[in-house]
């Protein structure tokens, strides 16, 4: 079965380069036949003119021959033999060698070539005769040889002609076979030409017309099964074209059904209004395809379209009209708005819950944020890019490592991540959140995404916190009653019953150990007060507080000590020189950080203390006091025994063992942590931690 190819994929384009072809094939064979049948002619015509000479030459030759006979018995005009001479002369050598002026060609023949050398030498002896002076008393034998020499280039110029004439023969014979054969070739040629590209051209034409019947067809159908308006426009805003959608339109619109050739400008065809209608139509016409959206109210009832204008262009690239799709978006936009007016309500429930969604995409690495994550994290959507390794960064240090060992378990075990975590915010707070996601898989079990919530638990964390360190503060002060307030109770008892029933002793040692014992009773009901009292400070009251303004106080108000025990006392706040606080209690802090030092002084050596500030990586103020006093080995146990009221570790030293609680709780009012590190024999560092607001952060950077 033959395939043909153009009926495979007919198209005009196919059907233009085969008919070029054919045109091209038939050309090129007309043009040889064409070849053929000029070179016939002008061979034949070439040989024609050369035998026509030939039998000039002859009887030119017969003519001289006679006219020297002539001469010898009658008066003969020798001029007039000398000019044919002449011209005789230069005819044969023109035979030899071609003669311009003459327009005589060279002779292309071997055979005539061989009879003009032969009879040369005759037309040579006669030439040299005539230019005799003596031409008219030329003797018997003189005439003899010239008779002879005449019949030999007579019988010459014969054998030349006959040779010419076989020549002419021959060649025409053959150029005639060849002719035969091109003509044969030629109808051969018609004959595939038509088989191979004609027929073809034609079986396609027939398809294209198939085609474009079916397309058009189906492009009917496009056209009528749709919703959409759809209409043609060409340069001078006349209708071309509609489907019937806009015709059933400009019926429910007008009342009057569309005519092709009417002007689209006039009432019934506005889009908007008459102005708003042409500019539509010139910004299309000026080969931009634009969409837009129109709001029209229908019997009180607003309806919106979307229209879609694209130039039509030709196989020229000319602009020659325009195409116009209307579709009524009402509903989409309905829907539009009602999406808007959840996400509104969504976007509202997560700020009154203080909670935002996430959705990671694992293997391009991105994260979406809602809204309010942004606010949950203090981020800007604008300068700020969600990633994993982003999100890692904004995790406390502490948190970090754990957080991203939940994750990593949740993805290689496909269990969903319930993580709750620490983050740090630009100006240096803490907040707590607790996250909650989903990891979906692809069909090859491998994690591609993961979505959940995160939820901002600091209230919830801090509350806490709070009552669990009221929980342990109330331990503390139970014990504390226990110890400290039942034992000058007993005491005061005993002394009581002592009083009522021992009349011996004096009265007045007993009443002085009773005073003793309310004085020391009512000292620690007075430290209890104190340190209650300190709970009860709010940040308003904080301010941005000069440390070094503070150690030159302190420095004042210590000096006998100082003096006393000769200690040296060095500071730097150059890094560091503010924070954000209360002055009293930072003046409080140095006072009983160094008085500490102070009393806990090695015997072996005078008392030196330093104190400095620093910034931290994370964004605080760390304050740092060292000493090279006594020291001591600290373990879990006697490092947190040592900031507990009454914490005393040893009872070598004076004092109630207040100070240092009264540190920690001033500390931790103000939002920071003191830690503590000791050695045996060489000394003490306290260090203090302290986070910034916004504000101290500024003053820092300037």
């Amino acid at each position: 079965m033959e395939i043909n190819p153009l009926k495979e994929n007919a198209s005009f384009g196919k059907i233009r380069r085969s008919i070029i072809s054919s045109f091209a094939l038939t050309f090129i064979f007309a043009i040889l036949l064409a070849i053929g049948i000029n070179l016939t002619t002008n061979l034949r015509e070439y040989e024609s003119s050369i035998i026509n000479l030939a039998g000039r030459q002859r009887m030119l030759s017969q003519k001289i021959a006679k006219s020297i006979y002539y001469l010898q018995t009658s008066e003969q005009n020798q001029i007039e033999i000398s000019e044919d001479v002449a011209l005789w002369s230069a005819v044969h050598r023109g035979f030899q060698n071609g003669h311009e002026a003459l327009d005589i060609p060279k002779i292309e023949n071997r055979t005539v070539d061989s009879i003009l050398k032969a009879i040369s030498p005759y037309q040579e002896n006669i030439e040299l005769i005539s230019k005799q002076l003596n031409l008219a008393n030329l003797s018997k034998a003189e005439l003899r040889e010239l008779s002879i020499w005449e019949r030999k280039y007579l019988a010459g110029m014969d054998h030349m002609v006959e040779a010419l004439q076989l020549h002419i023969d021959n060649t025409i014979g053959n150029l005639t076979y060849v002719l035969g054969i091109l003509t044969f070739l030629f109808l051969i040629f018609i004959w595939l030409l038509y088989h191979f590209f004609i027929k073809r051209i034609i079986d396609s034409v027939g398809v294209l017309s198939k085609n474009m019947e079916s397309q058009s067809r189906h492009l009917a159908s496009i056209l009528e099964n749709t919703s959409d308006r759809i209409w043609t426009v060409d340069k001078n805003y006349t209708l071309i074209a509609y489907n019937s959608v806009f015709a059933k339109g400009r019926l429910d619109d007008g009342g009057i059904a569309p005519i092709k050739g009417e002007n689209v400008l006039e009432a019934g065809y506005f889009l908007e209004n008459k102005s708003k209608t042409k500019d539509y139509y010139d910004r299309v016409l000026s080969g931009t395809s634009f969409l837009t959206e129109v709001e029209i109210e229908k019997e009180g009832r607003k309806i919106f379209y979307e229209l879609s204008f694209n130039p039509i262009i030709d196989d020229h690239g000319l602009i020659i009209g325009c195409s116009v799709y209307q579709r009524d978006i009402t509903k989409r936009i309905r829907a539009m708005e009602e999406l808007k007016e959840s996400e509104s309500s969504l976007k509202e429930a997560q700020r009154i819950a203080n909670i935002g969604n996430w959705e990671w995409d694992i293997k391009n690495n991105e994260i979406k944020w809602s809204d309010q994550l942004y606010s949950i994290f203090g981020k800007d959507q604008k300068t700020f890019t969600p990633t994993y390794e982003a999100l890692l960064e904004l995790i406390h240090p502490e948190d970090r490592e754990i957080f991203d060992s939940n994750v990593q378990y949740s993805l290689e075990n496909r269990e969903d991540p319930d993580i709750s975590n620490r983050i740090i915010l630009e100006d240096g707070h803490l907040r707590h959140v607790h996250q909650k996601g989903k990891v979906f898989f692809d069909k090859n079990n491998t994690a591609v995404r993961m979505a959940g919530t995160t939820q901002d638990i600091t209230v919830m964390e801090n509350a806490r916190e709070r009552i669990l360190q009221q929980y342990r503060e109330l331990q503390n002060f139970v014990y504390i009653i226990s110890h400290n307030i039942r034992g000058p109770i007993s005491t005061l008892l005993s002394l009581i019953d002592l009083l009522e029933h021992n009349d011996n002793r004096d009265h007045k040692d007993i009443i002085l150990l009773m005073g003793n014992t309310v004085q020391k009773l009512d000292g620690t009901i007075k430290d209890l007060n104190h340190s209650l009292t300190l709970k009860n400070i709010a940040t308003i009251d904080f301010e941005q507080v000069d440390l070094k303004g503070v150690m030159e106080d302190i420095l004042i108000l210590i000096s006998d000590e100082i003096e006393k025990y000769h200690a040296t006392i060095e500071f730097d706040f150059a890094k560091a020189p503010t924070a954000f606080g209360m002055k009293r209690y930072f003046s409080n802090i140095f006072y009983h950080l160094i008085m500490n030092s102070i009393k806990h002084r090695s015997p072996e050596r005078d008392p030196h203390v330093v104190i400095y500030s620093n910034t931290t990586p994370i964004g605080g103020i760390q304050i740092v006091l060292s000493d090279n006093g006594k020291g001591m080995e600290l373990n879990e146990e006697r490092r947190k025994k040592i900031f507990n009221m009454y914490g005393k570790l040893s009872g070598s030293t004076h004092g109630k063992g207040i100070g240092l609680y009264l540190v920690k709780t001033q500390v931790e009012t103000m939002n920071g942590s003191i830690e503590v590190e000791s050695k045996n024999g060489e000394g003490s560092i306290f260090t203090i931690n302290l986070l910034l607001n916004a504000m101290e952060k500024k003053l820092l950077a300037h």
